[in-house]
């Protein structure tokens, strides 16, 4: 039930918003190339949060930028998640995820995407390759034994192909990239993302401004209303709210969401790498 709760979290978190960006490769010169400002995000920034399943506190969460670096010849930003289960469960059904993203950093599209689960007895690797010139996504996915990470099981390791006519955004990348887009209630923002060997839809609806509270202060934020379009990451059986600080940085403060099995509340409790009090935050 743990990996349940965990899972759908670290989902809602990262799959809350997708977003179409452009190719950085010079192959790609068919490819409308639009380098985007960004003010963001930068490295440094962490943001913590609590998952709690029914108001019950399951885990943690934290979503960081690291250095940039160089993938394909390209200037970089590092994006690492990472999110794991509260002490109480450890001894029963610990988890220790960790999702790595890496985006252009002039256009802002996925190079790189790297995911580790580790989840009681289940362990899981997944990486995908964007290889624009090649108009392919390489992927590979292994799967270990059950009482050994270390160990790989007979036939667990997939490797695959996936045909991209565009530039895309990983789970995690396309996050982020949303916080790059003008936000306006009223005005629905559609966009595209991917992950492992599927890429899909969503429509993003921003309903209205919205004062929020939160264990780091007052906030003036914008709800946006995420509905995911066809073949998903997951499947959405239930409504899901999102509250992102209403200024140019759009932190995600707080994520609500009624699934099958009950609700899910992941809620910000500690901003670093900015500046505060926050331009929206109320003093």
């Amino acid at each position: 039930m743990l990996r349940m709760l965990l899972l759908a979290a670290i989902l809602l978190s990262l799959s809350c918003a997708t977003a179409i960006a452009a190719a950085p490769e010079d192959s790609l010169s068919e490819i409308s190339l639009t380098p985007i400002k960004n003010s963001a995000f930068f490295p440094g920034e962490k943001l913590t949060f609590g998952v709690s399943y029914q108001f019950i506190r399951v885990g943690s969460a934290i979503m960081e930028i690291m250095d940039t670096t160089t993938i394909r010849n390209r200037p970089a930003i590092h994006i690492q998640t990472r999110a794991r289960s509260a002490s109480f469960f450890d001894s029963f059904y610990r988890v220790r995820d960790e999702v790595n993203s890496y985006m252009d950093r002039e256009y802002y599209n996925s190079l790189k995407f790297e995911k580790k689960l580790r989840e009681g007895d289940y362990y899981f690797d997944l990486i995908l390759d964007y290889d624009y010139p090649k108009r392919k996504i390489f992927g590979q996915s292994i799967r270990y034994e059950d009482d050994d990470e270390t160990k790989i099981r007979k036939d667990g390791v997939k490797t695959f192909e996936v045909d991209i006519t565009q530039s895309l955004l990983d789970v995690l990348a396309s996050f982020y990239y949303i916080r790059l887009k003008k936000l306006e209630p009223g005005i629905p923002v559609t966009i595209t993302s991917n992950d492992n060997e599927k890429i899909y839809s969503l429509k993003v609806f921003i309903q209205r401004k919205e004062i929020l509270k939160t264990d780091v202060g007052k906030f003036h934020t914008l709800l946006v209303v995420p509905k995911l379009q066809g073949d998903s990451v997951f499947k959405q059986e239930g409504a899901m709210w999102i509250w992102l600080t209403d200024d140019q940085y759009k932190i995600p403060l707080k994520v609500e969401s009624a699934l099958s099995f009950g609700s899910i509340y992941i809620e910000i409790e500690k901003i670093e790498g900015h500046k505060l009090p926050l331009p929206a935050q109320i003093r």
